[in-house]
């Protein structure tokens, strides 16, 4: 009774219940050596221990593993599929070439069997679509394929084909056989016993009563199989054996490298659509004027505000009477096009909604050049090749009207474009006809020019986008596809001259090489820029902490020094006057106390602007006195430099004489580093209470000169140390040349 049990539960699991909820065993591991192909030598070698190379001559050698190899590895292929990646894409696209092979050869079998033709097709494709379902359950495709295999039958018998001797199309006994296999490795025996029955059961009795089969064909076909599922189950008794299960850990193996070509026409042609690394944007440079415009000034804005014989260059271009027939839409599109300037005032949203237009009217302007393509290609597809209305229009509008996508993605327009060619040669080989020779013993110009010419005419901007916004991996996949598939082949369909095939496909390569070129050149631009950025933000960001630390030293050093003697001065004059009234002495004391708190604070504020690790520095700072030994050092290092202190009337202050040090330091610094051999005058005056200085180098050589916006550490130190003491300061380039830096400081230092 529990056999009898089980037996049922198998027959019922195998034909009925979902196929996630009956058992299956985890699919082999790959191989541990690289495989090649499939992995099925490299497998077995790995077992036996053998080298893998003799195991594959002997599989070259051998006749019989040929015709099983090709069954093993399809086996392979209905292992699960990983999450995604290479081998995902190139497993679905083995499948679904198969399942079109499939399709095919059934269909045109079971019409020479004599089945309806739209019967035929149907059957065809039920049959090929059952193995997409492969990867994901084998029991599934067994299901679909056993029910197809039936059905096949049947209608076989009710179009009286009774008279075959196989009715079964040779591609389906061929995709059957590795269904059954991978089914019985993948699932228990209960299961497999269960497919084997069922099979023998469905299959074998509509062979047997409708087409009154040969006793010998039922028995090979049975032993076929049932040797069949014995070889899988004996694989997956081997699998069970070898510990491998679904808890297994093996070796992670890393990734085998991606084949360049075969990885580029995947993802070419077949692999999802990547983001375009480029889009196709409204030009940013010259911009239409508001005023002093002629018509719509297009031709002022390619003049760019140069000279007047430019301008009138630019105009004399566009009214060239030769030139009228390409000079005035061309001047309509720059119109559409180029964006006008923007007005004084002008409300942001209205500056969207005229971009908008814009972008609108560019999108219009590639429909109609789209629209103008396909119907140049639908004219001399029926006029030239020869073929029917319909494949014309058909044709036109598959390699015409993809001009549109461009915007939104390149690859997909090429996608089309290239499939709308090869469509239309294989047309042209099957129904079309060709033009007489143009000259006697000449060539007929359809054999000479098989391809659309207006399409090959805008395949060139569309190959240029795709290398421009595409890497270089789908580059090279869109060239191999073009080139094989659009171009040479049209050597194969129509005999055209191999000359002529092979300078297009020079020119396709060409258009691709400039592409990927000027992508290349604009990345490196792009990381150059990004790179000097990077440089300018660290360097402005050195030049702050080095400056910061020096301010925290001259504090340290010169305002608490005078702190310190403040409250020292406080502290001890209650003892060096005793006489002093209790008022006078608590005056003192209140003195020290502020001068105590204003110590802490200082400490506290030199801390934040020192920078980590920072040893305090006791030599005596710089102050104004010492710019004539500042000058004569300049003067030994070469430069030129005059000096001028004059119209003190007072000394200032130690920290704001070691800011006038410091600015004609870093002054004398940026001179002799920026304009070499250039003569440099430095001043410092007083004026209406402040103290200036000004330090001024005339143009010197060839070089780099400090901008006023940009600066290095210099300029952004100076600016912070004046701006601490209150003052003001100026440094930019003379309209004559030269470099100027002005710094107004208070006399007291902002006391």
């Amino acid at each position: 009774m529990d056999t009898a049990r089980r037996a049922i539960r198998a027959l019922r699991a195998a034909a009925w219940a979902p196929t996630s909820e009956v058992a299956c065993l985890p699919a082999p591991d790959p191989p541990g050596t690289d495989p090649v192909l499939g992995g099925v030598c490299a497998g077995i070698a790995e077992r036996r221990g053998w080298r893998p190379g003799a195991v594959r001559l002997a599989t070259v050698l051998l006749v019989l593993p040929a015709l099983l190899y090709p069954v093993a590895w399809l086996v392979r292929t209905a292992g699960p599929a990983p999450a995604g990646g290479r081998g995902r894409a190139n497993r679905q696209l083995f499948l679904t070439v198969a399942a079109g092979v499939l399709a095919l050869f059934s269909a045109v079998q079971l019409i020479d069997f004599g089945l309806p033709e739209i019967r035929a097709l149907l059957a065809g494709l039920f049959l090929g679509s059952s193995l997409l379902t492969l990867p994901r359950s084998a029991l599934l495709t067994w299901r679909s394929m056993t029910v197809g295999v039936v059905a096949v039958l049947l209608l076989l018998w009710g179009a009286g084909a009774t008279g075959v001797d196989v009715p079964f199309p040779v591609a389906v006994i061929v995709a059957y056989l590795p269904v059954l296999y991978a089914v019985a490795a993948r699932h228990p025996r209960p299961v497999v016993v269960a497919v084997g029955a069922w099979t023998l059961v469905l299959v074998l009795p509509c062979y047997t009563l409708l087409f009154a089969a040969p006793p010998a064909a039922v028995v090979w076909t049975s032993a076929v199989l049932v040797g069949v599922l014995v070889a899988g189950d004996n694989m997956r008794v081997r699998r069970e054996e070898t510990g491998i299960s679904r808890g297994t850990v093996r070796a992670h193996r890393p990734p085998r490298a991606p084949v360049p070509l075969w990885d580029g026409v995947l993802d070419a042609v077949w692999r999802p659509l990547p983001r375009p690394e480029v889009t196709l944007r409204l030009p940013r440079g010259p911009v239409r004027p508001l005023e002093g415009r002629l018509v719509a000034g297009v031709c002022r804005a390619l003049a760019g505000g140069r000279s007047p014989r430019a301008l009138t260059a630019v105009r004399a271009l566009f009214a060239v009477p030769l030139w009228a027939v390409v000079g005035v839409p061309l001047y309509l599109l720059l119109w559409l096009l180029l964006p006008g300037e923007r007005p004084p005032g002008e409300d942001p949203e209205e500056r969207r909604d005229a971009v908008w237009a814009r972008r609108s009217a560019a999108w219009f302007l590639l429909f109609g050049l789209g629209a103008a393509t396909a119907s140049t290609a639908a004219v001399q597809a029926t006029g030239m090749l020869g073929l029917p209305v319909p494949v014309a229009v058909v044709s036109g509008l598959v390699t015409g009207m993809p001009i549109a996508l461009l915007p939104r993605s390149p690859l997909l327009a090429w996608r089309f474009m290239a499939g709308g060619l090869l469509a239309t040669l294989v047309a042209y080989a099957l129904v079309g006809t060709s033009l007489p020779p143009s000259v006697p013993g000449g060539m007929s110009p359809t054999v000479l020019w098989p391809w659309p010419i207006a399409v090959l005419l805008a395949l060139v901007p569309v190959l240029y986008l795709v290398a421009l916004a595409y890497p270089g991996r789908t580059t090279v996949g869109v060239g191999a596809v073009t080139v094989v598939a659009d171009i040479l082949s049209a050597c194969l369909f129509v005999a055209a001259p191999v000359a002529q095939a092979l300078w297009i496909s020079v020119a396709v390569v060409g258009v691709l090489a400039f592409g990927h070129n000027v992508r290349g050149r604009r990345a490196a631009q792009r990381d150059l820029a990004q790179e000097s950025a990077l440089r300018r933000r660290d360097r402005a960001r050195q030049a702050v902490l080095e400056e910061r630390s020096r301010i925290a030293r001259e504090l340290h050093d010169v305002v608490s020094h005078h702190m310190s003697m403040i409250a020292i001065q406080a502290e001890a004059a209650p003892y060096k006057y005793p006489d002093l009234s209790p008022a006078a002495a608590g005056t003192f004391h209140t003195i020290r106390d502020a001068a105590r708190e204003a110590l802490v604070e200082m400490r506290r504020v030199v801390g934040l602007l020192r920078e980590e690790a920072e040893d305090a520095e006791r030599a005596p700072q710089p102050g104004l006195s010492d710019i004539g030994d500042l000058v004569e050092g300049a003067r030994q290092a070469g430069v030129p430099v005059r000096a001028r202190v004059s119209g003190l009337s007072a000394e200032p202050s130690e920290t704001v004489g070691l800011s006038v040090y410091r600015i004609v330091q870093e002054s004398l610094s940026n001179a002799g580093r920026h304009a070499p051999g250039a003569p440099v005058r430095v001043t410092v005056e007083e004026d209406d209470g402040q103290i200036v200085v000004r330090v001024v180098n005339d143009a010197g050589g060839p070089g780099p000169r400090p901008a006023a916006d940009v600066g290095g550490h210099g300029l952004v130190g100076m600016r912070e140390r004046v701006a601490m003491l209150g003052g003001t300061l100026r440094a930019g380039p003379l309209p004559e040349g030269g470099f100027e830096v002005v710094a107004r400081l208070p006399m007291d230092g902002g006391e």
